[in-house]
This record gives C-alpha cells, structure tokens and sequence, in this order.
C-alpha cells in the first residue's frame, strides 16, 4: 500500500511525544527497506523531520542536526522545514542558529522564508545579528509583520 499520514505516521508523531528517535528510526528503516511499501513523493521528508524532533525532545540537538548529513546520504531532500525546526531548537544558541542559516542557503541551495526568518529571530539575541537577518530577509522581499512582530513576515 501506499504510505503518507497513515498508520506509520501516526506511530512516528506517537514516539516523537516520547523522544524516542530509536522508534521513529524504526519506521525509516522498514520503510526504506520493504519493497511492497510506495512512499508518497514528499513522505520521506516528513519522516526525517519526526526523526530530527524525535532527537530535539530527548534532548539530543546535536543528532537531529546529524540528520541532515544522513538524509544526503540517503538521497532524500532536505527543505525548509528542516531547517525550521532545527533553528527553533537551537534556543538562545545564536552562533548554531546562524550556522544552520548559512548552511541551508550554502548546502542546500534553499532561499529562506517568512516562517524560517520568524524562528531564527526568535533565536538572535544581539543588535548586529538581527539587523544582519532583517536586512537578508528584505532581500528577499520580506518585511516583519508590523502587527505580529518577529512572528510573521509579509511580502514586501
């Protein structure tokens, strides 16, 4: 059958509640490994991401960011939210934050967004950093929301 948001999604969100990434590791390798399974284009990601907040919850940044490695060796796309949920992980970390910024643009050739501006400026906590972040962020016509603050980004 075909996999997406059933049955296994759903035990992945499950053991993501948990922290338990061995669980969420579980359902990649049986999905990567059984030939009977289609996967949905875009599913993959999904599940590497559940694997990355999986890590986040047990406490263990370092390895949901390893995961980025690990897809590329897996030859499964890394998109934004990826980096997204990374970068709000990254808590008042700036320097982590940043370089996860810097890598999505360098390595993955990903052009950011409203959403992925509002979390790494939810993370920035000095002056020349966070006019440094405004400032790509209207290269690429985004403006903050005068309303919602650093919580939402508009076109320009």
């Amino acid at each position: 059958g075909h996999v997406h948001r059933g049955v296994f999604f759903n035990i992945a969100r499950l053991w993501v509640r948990l922290g338990n990434e061995r669980g969420v590791r579980a359902i990649l390798d049986v999905l990567a490994e059984d030939y009977y399974l289609s996967v949905y284009p875009g599913a993959m990601q999904e599940y590497w991401r559940c694997l990355m907040e999986a890590y986040i919850r047990a406490g263990k940044l370092g390895n949901a960011i390893n995961t980025l490695d690990e897809m590329q060796m897996q030859a499964c796309t890394r998109d934004i939210s990826h980096y997204v949920t990374l970068i709000k992980a990254c808590g008042d970390d700036e320097s982590k934050a940043l370089a996860l910024y810097e890598r999505m643009q360098k390595s993955d050739k990903l052009a950011p967004t409203g959403q992925l501006f509002a979390a790494l400026l939810t993370v920035i906590n000095t002056k020349n950093a966070r006019d440094s972040v405004l400032q790509d962020a209207a290269s690429y016509g985004l403006s903050v929301d005068s309303i919602t603050g650093y919580k939402k980004f508009v076109k320009l």
